[in-house]
């Protein structure tokens, strides 16, 4: 059927290794673009999520809403505060601080630029084949933009040691982790790409066998265009 023909091409374009560049992509850019735009601390007023409530012993009505403190903004987070308390425990200046913070946000939002432009180019470009000519033929982008990520990952978890962040060190980590998962599936990805058309080889020779086998006209083993016996 069509359809099917036409959801075959779609799992080949789509490897499971462009799959995980599109992730560390969207991971670095949202993270680099997170240093820049600030979340706002502002005090609750909806009663519907009021922290608790002080009730009259007697009459056991309300008296008074406790309210709570929440961050709006689209990442949350306000990085500025937590660089400067970092270096603040360090002895550094927040000038120090929020040259280290937009530094580091610069540099993530490169590195995400790299891996967006290879998840575009793993999922458009119909030539997978390798190449010496070229970075990306080589795949020798590839491997640069997974082992600096590597290096900003031990770069992150050190600071965090330093700083004694325990949820920083163990995201952090986790992510390193992730990192050295998708860097093994990289490596392997020719034998998966294989072996995925193997499979694809394989359900089509069991298909035309099948309606071999089920045909009333079958009378025998196909001799290439001999008499069937």
């Amino acid at each position: 059927m069509r359809y099917q023909k036409a959801v075959v091409m779609f799992d080949k374009k789509i490897q499971i290794v462009s799959i995980l560049m599109g992730f560390w992509a969207m991971m670095f850019l949202l993270n680099g673009f997170d240093k820049f735009f600030n979340g706002e601390m502002r005090h609750d007023t909806d009663t519907n999520i009021a922290k608790y409530a002080i009730l009259n012993a007697e009459t056991l009505e309300v008296e008074q809403l406790a309210m709570g403190y929440r961050i709006y903004g689209a990442y949350g987070a306000n990085r500025s505060a937590k660089f400067n308390a970092y270096f603040s425990q360090i002895g550094l200046p927040n000038e120090v601080a929020q040259f280290m913070l937009y530094f580091i946000s610069v540099f993530e939002i490169i590195l995400g630029s790299v891996f967006l432009y290879l998840f575009v180019r793993g999922i458009w470009d119909l030539n997978h084949t390798y190449n010496k000519r070229s970075l990306y033929g080589s795949r020798t982008i590839h491997r640069l933009a997974l082992k600096i990520t590597a290096l900003l990952w031990i770069c992150f978890v050190a600071f965090d040691n330093i700083v004694g962040d325990r949820t920083e060190n163990w995201e952090h980590s986790t992510f390193f982790l992730l990192l050295l998962m998708t860097y093994y599936l990289f490596i392997q990805s020719t034998r998966i790409e294989q072996e995925e058309h193997h499979q694809i080889v394989r359900a089509y020779s069991g298909e035309k066998n099948r309606r071999r086998s089920d045909s009333s006209e079958y009378q025998g083993e196909d001799r290439r265009g001999k008499n069937l016996v």
